[in-house]
């Protein structure tokens, strides 16, 4: 038995009132921070925003709808770009929302260009951190704010895991390291508020009835627990892909990953 551990307790009502407490809400926050942090920035129906890392254009359509702002969306992948077009048609919002191809690592927009940059969840994915950050400042008008979303590792994350996800997943262990993060950031940037979800954002989904993580969680214990099964079927590459992509939610609901979101101002 460990020394540190202690039967007296273990075996106590004080553990029973400990998880009964915890059975109570504690009203955790969403990514929803990430609006309300573009909307403390005072965007309105004449700004102009740079979705860097825009995907299908998901969070520039809702960010549209609560500012009425422009934005132009910059996708590396051309079949995100195709969906995202047709999904913006459809929500009448093309004259709104702009799709180009590039990278933020030299993103096809003139220098001062926007009145606010939104990255989210791209970051982590990228191998030359300040490079990527000067590009948000370059587009950006003096004074004008960028709103960055990034989903960190803890010190709950173990090596191999990490190790896993860069290796399946494409992220970058350097540049999901918080402090490096700020590092690159604070060179171009202040820093006017910080927001650490760590596992605040599942809680919230789950409490609103979404159950993506839950459902994930039982994925993953199928593939972890029969591998053979589901290996020679899909191929390797694949199996550890879906492995880490059922695991990513896990992860944050754990404490593993933390999405944190930053509100940025350039002098």
């Amino acid at each position: 038995m460990s020394d540190e551990a202690d039967l007296s307790v273990v075996y106590s009502g004080a553990v029973d009132e400990v998880l009964a407490a915890a059975d109570a809400s504690r009203q955790s926050q969403s990514l929803d921070v990430v609006y309300d942090f573009a909307v403390a920035a005072c965007l309105d129906s004449s700004s102009v925003v740079v979705d860097a890392g825009c995907a299908t254009g998901e969070r520039a359509r809702e960010l549209i709808r609560r500012t009425g702002c422009r934005v132009d969306g910059v996708e590396l992948l051309p079949q995100l770009i195709e969906w995202g077009e047709a999904e913006t048609a459809a929500a009448g919002m093309a004259d709104r929302l702009r799709f180009q191809q590039g990278t933020i690592l030299n993103l096809p927009v003139p220098d001062g260009h926007a009145d606010l940059v939104m990255c989210t969840d791209v970051l982590g994915l990228i191998d030359d951190l300040p490079r990527a950050v000067g590009e948000c400042a370059r587009v950006l008008k003096p004074g004008g704010a960028m709103v960055c979303h990034v989903t960190v590792a803890t010190d709950r994350m173990a090596v191999f895991e990490q190790a896993e996800l860069d290796a399946s997943q494409g992220t970058v262990a350097a540049s999901m390291n918080k402090a490096l993060l700020e590092q690159a950031l604070t060179k171009h940037f202040v820093i006017e508020k910080t927001v650490d979800l760590g596992s605040q954002h599942r809680l919230h989904a789950i409490e609103s009835g979404n159950n993506e993580t839950l459902t994930n969680l039982v994925r993953a214990a199928r593939l972890m627990s029969w591998p053979d099964t589901y290996r020679p079927v899909h191929g390797d590459l694949a199996y550890r892909t879906a492995l880490t992509e059922a695991l990513w939610g896990v992860y944050q609901l754990l404490g593993k990953l933390s999405p944190v979101v930053w509100l940025l101002r350039r002098p």
